[in-house]
């Protein structure tokens, strides 16, 4: 086999790959296997028809057609591998020569990896801002602490008021009649708590126990069960029982209560220990994006569009999935006219390109200075994932495909350039 690379406009390459006479002769009988397996000759069984036979009965179109899809399976990627090429895409095939006796010909167009022309990545100067943590930053989560452990305790009011927690039984009405999810008994809300829908639980306030309330509500356009949306409905409430909300003392006790710790003293200290490595660990990440991007501005690479509608591809997914969550359909909003495919995905190709402009990168510093991620590191992190997913490692191992493996490496290969790119950073601190 022979292959030569020709350069076309941007990164895009053209393949012409000549393959022997021989390997020729072995595709097409391996073609007339296949294609006689497939066909039904009369008086011969299938499979068994001489190739003579089965050219005359269907011709030699088909034959050829198996041969040459067998011999591009095998020299495309062989010819890949020998011009050094990184295709991003499927090729587009262009069959130049196949008869019998006579080499065989075609030629391979796609778009590869482009070239990075690496600017400065070393001794970046980037400012760490590492957050103080202050006494309301601890007592914050400790109220958060508080209101994990509050408790719901019975109180005895005449009426309803702003922060309460009631028990109600309720049932909605769409002009007079019932409607579907519309109704509930012993349902817990908190008034303000902006649970329902606008103007419920301001109207509920002043409510009696025991006394059936009417109240009056629209429902929003934008409301997630259509049928309801924009509607006028009233709803039969009636208070069974109102609560409030008791936090605990901040106390020992409470510390004992809440945590390992057997004071309120060293509940705080633990608290503002993990609130500072938060602080740290966001500090680090904000930095290393610093110097990512500042790498990624100093390169200059030419990025194929095929990559950058990808990297799209993937937050229009995304996003649709976040919808989704939501209870809300991407395709659905494009129907009403609230969102528009074409702009939505305009709106995604600025990050997009810089994403990949930047993951381009760190593949070329990566190849500068030689970091590749080693066997005993990918072991190590299959043993990590394994302790994350409770599972086996050797069974993890088995479910890994080589295409897992690679990812994995490629992961790892990154941090790994990240950290070297940190490492050589001229970083300063600045305490805020």
């Amino acid at each position: 086999m022979r292959a030569g690379l020709a350069r076309l406009e941007k990164n895009r390459v053209q393949l012409e790959v000549e393959v022997t006479t021989e390997q020729v002769g072995k595709a097409l009988d391996q073609a007339y296997r296949r294609v006689a397996r497939r066909v039904n000759i009369p008086g011969f069984r299938k499979g068994k028809a001489p190739r003579f036979v089965v050219e005359r009965h269907i011709g030699k179109g088909p034959i050829y057609e198996e041969a040459a899809e067998i011999l591009v399976q095998e020299a495309y990627p062989a010819a890949v591998a020998e011009t050094a090429i990184e295709p991003i895409n499927q090729p587009e095939l262009d069959l130049v020569q196949l008869e019998e006796g006579k080499p065989f010909i075609f030629k391979a167009t796609v778009d590869v990896k482009p070239e990075v022309t690496l600017g400065q990545y070393k001794n970046l100067p980037v400012t760490k801002q590492i957050k103080t943590i202050k006494d309301e930053d601890v007592d914050a989560v400790l109220n958060d602490i508080r209101e994990h452990h509050s408790e719901l305790v019975a109180v005895d009011k005449t009426e309803v008021e702003k922060a309460d927690f009631v028990v109600i039984d309720f049932e909605g009405f769409l002009d007079g009649k019932p409607f579907g999810g519309g109704s509930a008994k012993d349902y817990l809300l908190e008034i303000g708590g902006g649970q329902f829908i606008p103007g419920f639980e301001d109207q509920l306030m002043g409510a009696k126990p025991g006394v059936e309330k009417e109240i009056l509500v629209t429902f929003p356009a934008d409301y997630h069960a259509k049928e309801l949306a924009g509607q006028e409905a009233a709803f039969k409430v009636t208070v069974k029982e109102i609560k409030k909300k008791v936090l605990p003392e901040l106390d020992d006790e409470f510390a004992k209560d809440a945590s390992d710790f057997s004071t309120l003293a060293e509940l705080k200290d633990h608290i503002r220990k993990k609130l500072q490595e938060d602080a740290e660990r966001a500090s680090n990440a904000a930095a290393e994006e610093k110097i990512v991007e500042m790498a990624t501005v100093n390169a200059q690479v030419d990025i194929p569009e095929v990559l950058r509608e990808r990297r799209v591809d993937h937050h229009m997914e995304e996003f649709a999935e976040r919808l989704r969550y939501n209870g809300l359909k991407l395709e659905g909003l494009y129907a009403e006219g609230k969102m528009d495919e074409a702009r939505l995905r305009e709106e995604f190709k600025p990050k997009a390109e810089q994403e990949v402009k930047a993951s381009l990168v760190l593949e070329a510093i990566a190849r500068a200075e030689e970091i590749s991620a080693t066997g005993e590191e990918i072991e190590q992190r299959i043993k990590e994932m394994a302790s994350e997913l409770r599972e086996d490692v050797a069974k993890l191992k088995e479910r890994l495909s080589p295409e897992d493996r690679e990812s994995l490496a490629d992961r790892i290969r990154v941090r790994k350039t990240i950290d070297f790119l940190a490492q050589n950073a001229q970083i300063s601190i600045e305490n805020i």
